[in-house]
């Protein structure tokens, strides 16, 4: 008998001995998980199975006898018997055929072959033994493949027929298609819109299937012209004109008043065209939206501030006094007695008229009557105004100060309202999730609106522009209040007692605003997570305020040490421009670590909320530095220090403010349905702070240039 013959007797011997247990333990496995998808299975689809297998099997034979020879080929023999077992397991186990033992049978003919043409020359009496453990070790492979895929079985019927195809293709592309370099093959599902992604369960499918992606700004009805002038008006007056006007105003200009009638003008043909556009729209898809309300609240407080600033400046153009009192306009401190040392004042920086120089206001009260000529004096010299203004000159005053800045802060807040029910948002319980994080992830932004402005020198007559500020007394004047000197304490109202009293105060009125979308329920996890941050809000914000009281006599002993030439008695306020009170930016950096770690719904929402929440703390971490910088290096005169970590504090804020509001439940889904990843929100989201903060810069440059004439002029 020949040496091939003799061994392949020996393993006909060998393999029939156990191939029954093992193809029984094989058809056991298989059938049982077969039985769960007989229900989706049909015949066209067992033939396409038994086909990918007899193309793999062939393929792995093909692959297998090209190796045949001598030298360094046979010692690899046994690998790719390996692997064509391995190939062959995985085959039977996915391709749900009905007769795996003829598959099996098939798959042990061509073995005998392989073996058979390998081992022939080796063997003269006996098997090779190596070979025998080698096969043997190839059939225990087999069975830990089948045992490895039992899992799979349980997945849904569509995705394994996915990656069955794209497995069997990739199996059969050497033999039927040429094969093109590609460096990678996308291997997830990332990007993909989400009814394309693998592994959805029936509620997902279902639930996505009856998605609704039309809103007020994709359908065709309605008058689609008024609808886009009254995105584009509003926007203008939001971005463009009303901070212009608040820049004029800062430097007390006489095109103030032109400049708010302009920003009227803009918002109320904003209004009619959206009143143009809801009654062209033949359905109401959103009942009682809020942004209805807003508009006509948004009208009155246009037409009520136009108002009030004409009355405002025409009582002071009859009294001869200057239009306005400080760039601040917040009244938080009489600017009066706020004006810094002239010794280390800077002219072209000062952002007020210095009462206590005469030449200086009489120049200032010169240029004013020099102005008192054209339109601002047909307007301002009318009888109405003229009346107005002497019987109602102080409410209108009020309220002007009351509207002036918050208007700004109104129009974003309108913006805010139209980007959600011209999208939808917030139907149903759905309202106090989305305000959750709109709220706050708006007050993040704004804070940044703000932190870079006090880099640019808008608050430097308060001592907010990072500048020490030092108030002289008067003579003239009588002696402050008990209540003039508890809102104007010996070391002034810091910006970070500003901050610490509205961290008090939202967390003492956020407190049962956290269960209002499961009011009479029981209290969640979640609830009770959000409610926390509540309790910390009120605890950081009330040690902050005990701070501040604190740290009142060191702040004005701090800047006594580093002033000259100014006796201590004639100093009766002095801050060096910041408090190293840190609970403000404490509770800015946990907001950001604990409200970042929620359990969410999804992936990408997790991500959304860890990049807002690490923005928020990188911001709080350079805010420190900032004072660090400014202990280090106190300020010598009074000019704004600019410290370059406040740069980075703004972009934080911003941009952390605005992918808090990107996480809110809605938005996430809208991303994930068009297959847009988090990283690609927060892309753009960087981007579009990026070119906030460039508008704003330029927008307070200009601001600048212009006192500086004006200063230049007197």
């Amino acid at each position: 008998m020949a040496p091939s013959s003799t061994f392949i007797s020996y393993l006909n011997l060998k393999f029939f001995s156990s191939s029954q247990l093992f193809l029984k333990l094989v058809q056991q496995t298989i059938g049982t998980k077969m039985s769960k998808h007989n229900r989706v299975s049909n015949s066209t689809a067992q033939k396409s199975n038994e086909y990918q297998l007899e193309m793999a099997l062939k393929h792995s034979v093909m692959s297998v006898d090209v190796v045949h020879g001598t030298g360094s080929s046979v010692s690899r023999r046994p690998m790719s018997l390996l692997l064509l077992m391995a190939q062959a397991a995985r085959m039977s186990v996915g391709s749900h055929l009905r007769d795996y033992t003829g598959g099996l049978m098939l798959l042990y003919k061509k073995v005998v072959g392989f073996l058979d043409a390998c081992l022939g020359p080796r063997c003269v009496c006996a098997p090779n033994m190596m070979s025998v453990k080698v096969f043997c070790f190839a059939l225990l492979v087999l069975i830990g493949q089948v045992h490895a895929h039992e899992e799979e079985m349980d997945m849904d019927m569509e995705m394994s027929m996915v990656t069955e195809t794209s497995s069997n293709v990739t199996s059969t592309s050497t033999s039927s298609f040429p094969v093109v370099a590609t460096p990678f093959v996308p291997k997830h599902p990332h990007g993909l819109p989400i009814l394309q992604r693998p592994g959805l369960t029936d509620g997902e499918r279902l639930y996505w299937s009856q998605y609704n992606v039309t809103t007020y700004f994709n359908t065709d009805k309605g008058n689609r012209s008024a609808l886009h002038v009254h995105v584009a008006l509003l926007a203008l007056a939001t971005v463009v004109l009303y901070p212009m006007c608040l820049a004029l105003h800062s430097i007390r200009s006489s095109w103030y008043l032109l400049g708010l009638l302009a920003n009227l003008l803009v918002v109320v043909s904003s209004l009619f065209a959206l009143s143009v556009f809801g009654g062209t729209f033949p359905e109401d898809w959103y009942p009682n939206n809020a942004y209805a309300k807003t508009s006509w609240i948004l009208l009155f407080a246009v037409l009520v501030h136009f108002v009030s600033a004409v009355v405002t400046r025409a009582s002071r153009w009859v009294a001869g006094d200057a239009m306005y009192d400080d760039e601040g306009g917040s009244g938080f401190i009489p600017l009066q007695e706020m004006t810094p040392t002239p010794e280390g004042e800077p002219e072209d920086e000062v952002d007020e008229v210095d009462l206590e120089d005469p030449l200086r206001r009489h120049k200032a009260e010169d240029t004013m009557k020099m102005r008192r000529d054209g339109f601002l004096s047909r307007v301002l010299g009318s009888k109405l105004v003229q009346r107005l203004a002497t019987k109602f000159g102080t409410p209108f005053e009020i309220t002007y100060r009351l509207l002036n800045y918050p208007l700004f802060i109104y129009l974003l807040m309108d913006c805010g309202f139209g980007v959600a029910v011209g999208n939808l948002f917030g139907k149903g319980p759905r309202i106090f999730n989305l305000l959750a994080h709109w709220i706050k992830g708006g007050v993040f932004f704004v804070l940044g609106l703000i932190s870079l402005a006090r880099y640019c020198g808008i608050g430097q007559g308060h001592g907010w522009s990072w500048n020490k500020v030092v108030v002289l007394r008067d003579p003239l004047r009588p002696p402050q209040s008990a209540i003039a000197r508890a809102f104007s304490p010996k070391g002034t109202l810091s910006m970070e007692f500003i901050e610490s009293f509205l961290i008090f105060f939202y967390g003492s009125t956020n407190i049962f605003l956290e269960h209002l979308a499961g009011a009479g329920g029981a209290w969640t996890a979640k609830d009770l997570q959000h409610v926390s941050i509540a309790f910390m809000y009120i605890g950081t914000g009330l040690c902050g305020l005990l701070t501040e009281i604190k740290l009142n006599e060191w702040k004005f002993e701090h800047v006594l040490q580093h002033t000259e030439g100014v006796p201590r008695e004639d100093i009766l306020q002095a801050s060096p421009g910041y408090s190293p009170n840190p609970f403000p930016t404490f509770t800015i950096f946990w907001t950001g670590i604990l409200m970042s770690q929620h359990a969410q719904a999804s992936e990408a929402s997790r991500l959304i909320h860890m990049q807002w929440g690490y923005l928020l703390s990188y911001g709080s971490f350079f805010r420190l530095l900032t004072f660090i910088i400014l202990f280090l290096v106190p300020n010598k005169d009074f000019r704004p220090s600019m410290p370059f970590t406040e740069l980075i504090v703004s972009f934080c804020l911003l941009c952390g403010g605005l992918v808090f509001m990107e996480s809110t439940d809605q938005v996430v889904e809208a991303l994930e349905y068009r297959g847009f990843t988090p990283m690609f929100s927060f892309n753009l989201s960087v981007g579009v702070v990026a070119l906030v903060m460039a508008w704003e810069m330029v927008l307070l440059f200009w601001r600048n240039w212009l006192q500086r004439r004006q200063s230049s002029q007197l």
